[in-house]
């Protein structure tokens, strides 16, 4: 069997230590597989071993839909070589998972190119031939790893674990207390079309900066951007503007357009700085305020416009337990939970987290 790996990754030791910074956070108690095509990278997608958010394990028939349904996924975009890496919090842990890819893959004909088996700091190669790489070796050190320390240089440190990387979109009390009562306010005696900020839009989402310069703007100035994407056809240019592609703007009433001309009238030049300056936005908003849904159903539209399907789907989460009817992140929880990408084609490099999928 060939076995092939990603662009700049010469080993599956070099892979497992680069996993951490595609994803963004220190996977754990997960099957994570990294899908190619063709020898090139189409996507890393991590399915959980437990039901994280219960801290349960997962019953047979959820780890066999779930392993089954990521794996179609990855098949239909064009998927022909898998490797799979198994974070293990006890030894067997993803032993049924395992089995559930093997004989999914099998039936699918996609190539799986190896298992490695990751378990308190040190790999194992179950599958090799070789005695040593079955007994396991320390995991490699970023150091020594250029793909990784590529990454660590551009500032991609991964979080810690996935519940740090979800902190990303929940709300901070530090950043919204100021916010809280300006927005009160502003829902209060907020006219039928909320004011659009246009000038507060403008200098939140100028090139350069940082998210600390969108925590440094006034409770009052969130407030007013935050209770802007109320009015849903700016919310949509928003969106539009930081993330091209995913909304034609064509499609856009014509006021609409018009916000833009005047306020965004050069196209974004960094859509991740932009992204990180929306979700510090998002920790800003106060979960008690339905309003808020609407700028964590933003953040999660452009995260997953981007490939980030994990911030997308924390994103759309919180959305909807502000408010459970919010039509567009029940929309893009869904396109996540079907494994859709932009424009309905495969994001390179992409990162995404499968779970069971719920009914929605």
């Amino acid at each position: 069997m060939t076995t092939t790996l990603p662009q700049r990754i010469r080993s599956i030791d070099e892979l497992i230590t680069w996993l951490p910074y595609q994803l963004g956070h220190q996977p754990t108690q997960s099957l994570v597989l990294v899908a190619l095509t063709r020898g090139r990278l189409l996507g890393v997608c991590r399915i959980p071993l437990t039901n994280e958010l219960a801290g349960e394990e997962l019953g047979v028939d959820e780890v066999l839909d779930v392993v089954s349904g990521a794996l179609k996924t990855l098949a239909r975009e064009g998927s022909d070589q898998v490797h799979a890496v198994a974070y293990e919090e006890f030894p067997g842990q993803s032993g049924l998972a395992v089995g559930a890819l093997e004989a999914a893959a099998q039936f699918m004909d996609v190539e799986l190119a190896g298992l490695a088996v990751v378990h308190a700091g040190c790999r194992r190669l179950p599958w090799s031939s070789d005695p040593a790489d079955r007994r396991g070796s320390p995991v490699q050190p970023v150091e020594t790893c250029p793909a990784a320390l590529h990454l660590l240089v551009d500032g991609q440190a991964p979080m810690p674990d996935r519940a740090a990387l979800r902190t990303l979109v929940h709300e901070d009390s530090t950043l919204s207390e100021p916010v809280r009562p300006a927005l009160a306010r502003l829902v209060t005696r907020r006219s039928r079309r909320p004011a659009r900020a246009g000038r507060l839009w403008q200098r939140l989402l100028a090139d350069g900066g940082s998210p600390a310069q969108v925590a440094a703007l006034s409770g009052d100035d969130r407030a007013k951007l935050l209770a802007s994407l109320a009015d849903v056809h700016w919310r949509d240019a928003i969106i539009a503007w930081v993330a091209p592609g995913s909304l034609p703007l064509a499609a856009l009433p014509a006021t609409a357009r018009a916000g833009l001309r005047t306020w965004l009238p050069d196209p974004v030049s960094d859509e991740t700085a932009a992204l990180g300056k929306l979700m510090t936005l998002a920790r800003s908003a106060p979960s008690d305020q339905p309003v808020c849904a609407h700028v964590c159903a933003v953040v999660g539209c452009i995260a997953w416009h981007l490939g980030n399907g994990a911030t997308g789907r924390d994103a759309h989460e919180r959305a909807l337990i502000i408010d459970p009817a919010h039509r567009l992140a029940r929309l893009g929880l869904r396109a996540i939970d079907l494994g859709m990408r932009p424009g309905d084609r495969p994001h390179p490099g992409s990162a995404a987290d499968v779970r069971p999928r719920p009914a929605v």
